[in-house]
């Protein structure tokens, strides 16, 4: 029978202060939501420096530990390691000691293997003593790549636990291949590994995952590092390996392993999308040169005429001078400046056929004096807003999460292209950081500078676009040191302007503020900006399409209020369509005050640290067709109705599948955050009042707690009137002591009815039915089971046009 008990005091990850308090008072506590700790790099190293005999220390990771530095060596930014026919070398950073890790390197061969089995080139996890786990990519004599894992117990003994697959993709003698892996948890272990070419847009799907539950997995924290062999019959070769980062991460405390599932038909393939994710490769666009255009070079004139022959040399003098309607081309190099093109001046900028253009917001910093184990640069002059040196009433406060009290100063430093993390003063800097004395202009870093490139960043901005129609293509821009008070490093300011093919990267707050009507932004890449890749508002008819936003908030803001993949706030009809949203420290995409009629399809939203897909105080909207997976919840629904969340696949989030909540805001409420300002108040477009939620034929696995929840906090209202339907699902069945609750839906404000089977929410509601599969099947056997489904829900008119499906087809689980 359905069983009734109080509601768990929850953590929602974006709760205003003056919100917070009264629900954790108003709710009784059931179960402890786990910790999650902020992820710490423990090992990073660009090479940065000259060893003739060895590899050295790493930026981050102490010294590389080998069994002999023979052979091994460091030049331009590469380790190297000549082995000969049958040779093998290790190299670890002992001093690293980490249990849930992801490791990331690149590495490359100089030639491929002559004959034979060929050269492997494996990633090292929790090494300690003989025991590790080893993910291994085989480069065949043909350039192929086969991906295998295994396990080496404390005995030394050496199992494979994944046995070879086919990896993406194929290499040739000097090309190069990224590794990503992971372990996460003892009981079972998880090891998984994804290979891509380097350079390229890494993959969502992992190349193999393999759960480890023998009694001799490896379950204690180990050091990192990398195991390269050459097979007898391969020759003489030099293995190449770069830009290693190892990064400790939380994971939620284990359970013991589930019965082994009955089998499941073949995974299904992953959900279609409309053309490749983010920007291609800066230097590879290919846009024709039209008649008339006005053509810059960093070794230009800007008295020049402009031509290929006679180039000018800043974008910005080019602009003055163009006509509207002009194309400006920008020809190979770095740009060091900010770009404004001012209202009536309809412009296209884009860079010349097959030649890299960078808009670079730092500068070299060559001058530096040892003090010690510090290098100081005086002559430094940059200055930005900050707490500590304020131009404008900002609340830092607001954003700053007290274990990274430096995430509002937006002073950066780089290192042979590596971030330092900035700390509050000289004596504090160590290896790794770096501080700047505004007062004494001075700059202090703890990596040594000599033979390396060492590049600050003294602009806070690189386009401001205030024509309408403006296009923006095929460029770089990154290393921009924007504070918090300003809007974004390109800031979108005129109706139907565009932005496309364009990186966006490493800039110290937001990527790209979009914030008129009109605009689309198509296949860029924004990474690793400090707090959001990209912001938009009242940007409505925004259009959101094939783009990378991933790694951002590299900074550490508090997930609330602002920090996420992508934040839209006060925008009326948007379309977010086949982006990846990935490993984000905050929410993937976040749609929040009084967004309305927004439509989210064909997306992979995964490995997020709190939401994959959020609706906040918004409005009328559909999400469809979507992966929401690995984040800690897939979709959060707060204070929004009439939304339509139809054939999304929804697995392996750590808290919940499926959270749909009220709050105490409401829009006739005028002295809550979050108003329009075009609407009035109250506005019966957006009540910012939770019902209508239509949950059909999704796909949800049993990992957290929850896999559909909802719970009107506020309001008394049960929770089978906030959903219209939930109906047509896949859910996993519960095992008792594992997962709590399969579904629960408040009675009261601070009460829950669970409901674990088919025959209990059918007695609740007669149209609802759903399929219940056994517990335990990963993500991908889950969706795989939900194509031998006929059983979902009429697809509705405005989703399938949304999803490109015929109306009223019945399928569960993506398209």
């Amino acid at each position: 029978m359905a069983v009734t008990s109080p509601c768990p005091a929850l953590r929602s990850f974006r709760r205003r202060a003056a919100i917070a308090p009264a629900l954790l008072l108003a709710t009784t506590l059931l179960v402890a939501t786990p910790a999650h700790a902020a992820d710490t790099t423990v090992a990073a190293d660009g090479f940065d420096r000259t060893v003739a005999s060895g590899l050295g220390s790493a930026t981050t990771g102490g010294a590389w530990s080998s069994a002999a530095t023979t052979g091994l060596s460091v030049s331009g930014g590469t380790a190297r390691a000549q082995l000969a026919a049958g040779a093998r070398q290790v190299a670890t950073l002992t001093s690293v000691s980490s249990l849930d890790t992801r490791m990331n390197a690149d590495f490359g061969v100089d030639a491929l293997p002559a004959s034979g089995m060929g050269i492997f080139n494996g990633v090292t996890l929790r090494a300690s003593g003989k025991a590790a786990y080893t993910t291994v990519v085989r480069v065949r004599p043909d350039g192929t790549l086969r991906a295998s894992i295994s396990r080496t117990n404390a005995a030394g003994t050496t199992t494979t636990i994944a046995p070879e697959v086919t990896a993406p993709g194929s290499v040739a003698g000097g090309g190069r291949y990224a590794v990503r892996a992971e372990t996460v948890g003892t009981s079972p272990v998880t090891v998984r590994v994804k290979v891509w070419a380097a350079g390229a847009t890494e993959p969502t799907a992992w190349t193999l995952t393999r759960d480890d539950a023998a009694t001799d997995r490896v379950t204690t924290a180990g050091a990192v590092g990398v195991n390269l062999y050459n097979a007898p019959t391969s020759g003489t070769r030099t293995v190449s390996f770069d830009n290693v980062r190892g990064t400790s991460t939380s994971a939620v405390t284990a359970v013991a392993p589930a019965p082994a599932p009955a089998p499941a038909p073949a995974p299904a393939p992953a959900p279609a999308t409309s053309g490749s994710r983010g920007a291609p490769a800066i230097g590879t666009a290919d846009y024709g040169v039209p008649s008339g255009a006005l053509v810059v070079s960093p070794t230009g004139n800007d008295g020049a005429a402009g031509t290929v022959a006679a180039p000018m040399r800043t974008a910005q003098a080019a602009v003055d001078r163009a006509a509207n309607g002009q194309t400006v081309v920008l020809r190979g190099g770095t740009y060091h400046e900010r770009v404004a093109i001012p209202r009536g001046k309809r412009l296209t900028v884009q860079p010349y056929p097959r030649e890299a253009v960078w808009f670079d917001g730092s500068v070299p910093v060559t001058a530096w004096s040892q003090s010690g184990t510090r290098w100081v640069s005086s002559g430094w002059t940059a200055t930005f807003d900050s707490p500590a040196h304020r131009t404008t009433n900002t609340d830092f406060a607001r954003f700053t999460d007290p274990a990274h009290p430096m995430s509002t100063y937006p002073d950066m430093v780089f290192v042979n292209g590596t971030p330092l993390r900035q700390v509050g003063s000289a004596s504090a800097v160590v290896a790794g950081t770096f501080s700047v004395d505004y007062g004494n202009h001075t700059l202090t870093i703890g990596s040594n500078p000599a033979g390396a490139s060492v590049r600050a960043s003294n602009l806070s901005q690189a386009f401001e676009v205030a024509s309408d129609g403006t296009v923006l293509r095929g460029i770089g821009i990154r290393r921009y040191a924007n504070p918090l008070s300003s809007n974004g490093v390109v800031y979108l300011a005129g109706v139907g302007a565009a932005m496309r093919d364009t990186e966006v990267s490493d800039n110290a707050t937001t990527g790209v503020s979009a914030a008129k009507t009109g605009q689309t932004l198509q296949r860029n890449s924004f990474l690793r900006n400090g707090m959001v890749g990209l912001g938009g508002y009242q940007a409505d008819g925004l259009t959101l399409a094939d783009n990378a936003i991933n790694d951002n908030n590299t900074e550490y803001f508090k997930p609330a209020p602002t920090a996420a993949g992508a934040k839209i706030v006060r925008t009326r009809g948007m379309t977010i369509r086949n982006n990846d949203f990935l490993r984000n420290r905050s929410a993937g995409v976040w749609l929040d005050e009084s967004d309305t009629d927004f439509t989210i399809t064909h997306n992979t939203a995964s490995a997020n640290t709190t939401t994959g897909i959020q609706a906040e105080i918004s409005e009328s909207g559909i999400i469809a067709d979507n992966r929401a997976t690995d984040n800690t919840t897939g979709i959060q629904i707060i204070s929004t109705g009439n939304v339509k969340v139809f054939n999304n696949l929804i697995g392996g989030n750590t808290f919940m599948g499926l959270k749909v909540f009220q709050d105490a805001r409401r829009q006739a409420v005028a002295s809550w955050a979050g108003h329009d300002t075009r609407r009035p108040i109250p506005d019966p477009t957006c009540t910012w009042v939770t019902r209508n939620i239509q949950a059909s034929n999704n796909v949800f696995t049993t990992t957290g707690l929850f896999q559909v929840y909802a719970l009107s906090g506020q309001s008394g209202v049960p929770g089978d009137r906030i959903f219209a339907s939930i109906n047509g699902n896949l859910v996993g069945d519960r095992k008792v002591g594992v997962q709590p609750t399969v579904v629960a839906l408040g009675e009261l404000d601070t009460l829950l009815r669970r409901y674990q089977s088919n025959a209990e929410l059918t007695a609740l509601h007669s149209s609802w039915s759903n399929a219940f599969a056994a517990w335990g099947l990963t993500t991908d056997q889950m969706a795989a089971r939900a194509t031998t489904l006929t059983s979902g829900a009429a697809l509705p008119a405005d989703v399938a046009a949304a999803v490109g499906q015929p109306t009223g087809v019945r399928r569960v689980g993506t398209f």
